[in-house]
């Protein structure tokens, strides 16, 4: 029977990126040197949605258009959030 204070102790496993000493916050894209490059296709694939949507949104139905082109919108306002995100990862690191 194992009790309080008899020198056992519970192992408590860490998670491997909180166990691994060394190792960088975030992907591996935000260090990498085309890192705008990344950022900037990411963010180009969500203007491509918004103008999509605003192309439906006149020649077929503007509720579904409008639809696409506002998810198009909040995807490039996630892309936007990345990139500062990013950039503070990449400072704190001292890139």
């Amino acid at each position: 029977m194992s009790g309080m204070g008899d020198g056992e102790s519970a192992e408590q496993e860490e998670p491997e990126e909180l166990a691994a000493p060394g190792r960088l916050p975030g992907p591996d894209a935000v260090y990498a040197r085309n890192w705008k490059t990344v950022l900037a296709v990411d963010a180009a694939m969500g203007v491509a949605v918004v103008i999509a949507g605003l192309f439906l949104a006149v020649a077929w139905n503007p509720i579904g258009g409008g639809l696409l082109g506002s998810l198009g919108a909040v995807y490039v306002f996630l892309v936007a959030k990345r990139a500062a995100t990013w950039a503070a990862w990449r400072r704190d690191v001292g890139l």
